[in-house]
């Protein structure tokens, strides 16, 4: 989880760096986001942090 933290962080640094700058290809978004338009993702002291939708699929299955 700590990873997808970091990651969660990092992605809204470069965001708010660069939107309206530079286009952006929010990637994170993309992985953590399901066919039907719902994102993947949990919650830690108040603050959501996502998760691409296949890996948390495959920790679940325990592979």
């Amino acid at each position: 989880m700590e990873d997808n933290r970091k990651r969660t962080e990092y992605n809204e640094l470069l965001i708010k760096e660069f939107q309206g700058k530079d286009p952006i290809l929010d990637i994170a978004k993309i992985e953590s986001t399901f066919h039907n338009g719902t994102r993947e993702s949990f919650e830690v002291d108040g603050n959501t942090y996502y998760i691409p939708w296949l890996l948390n699929i495959l920790m679940m299955a325990g592979t």
